[in-house]
């Protein structure tokens, strides 16, 4: 059997994974996704960081560049996708202790990767699903 034609000669947008690579989101997750309104790039950075992800909803540190390599979108789109997902209250930076003793948000420089974890609205949503 053939292949079906394509309904145009324009390239497709979409996240292209490697042979082998996929990550498993749950359906309350994608469900939670369109009701606050996440772009593409936000999903696309989400479904990556689910492959990371730990039974207390945090994700293991994974770099832009790794996830650029996975998702196909560029430094900067993860960048941005990454912001849309903190602003839209779905991921939030992991609380470090600082060197004088205060808690305050992890966050990326130069030699670290932040470490970041579900929103309480956002994991509560999901975890009902989980159990």
């Amino acid at each position: 059997m053939q292949n079906p034609q394509r309904l145009s000669d324009q390239k497709q947008d979409a996240i292209r994974y490697r042979a082998g690579r996929f990550a498993t989101v749950p359906a309350s997750l994608i469900e939670f996704l369109v009701r606050v309104k996440v772009g593409r790039n936000g999903f696309a950075v989400i479904a990556s960081l689910c492959r990371y992800v730990k039974p207390d909803g945090t994700f293991g540190k994974i770099s832009r560049e790794k996830m650029s390599s996975e998702t196909t979108l560029t430094p900067a789109q993860v960048s941005r996708g990454m912001a849309e997902l903190k602003e839209k209250l779905v991921i939030e930076p992991v609380p470090r202790l600082s060197i004088d003793g205060r808690w305050m948000p992890d966050r990326s420089n130069f030699g670290h990767v932040a470490t970041y974890r579900f929103t309480k609205e956002c994991w509560n949503y999901v975890s009902r699903d989980l159990m």
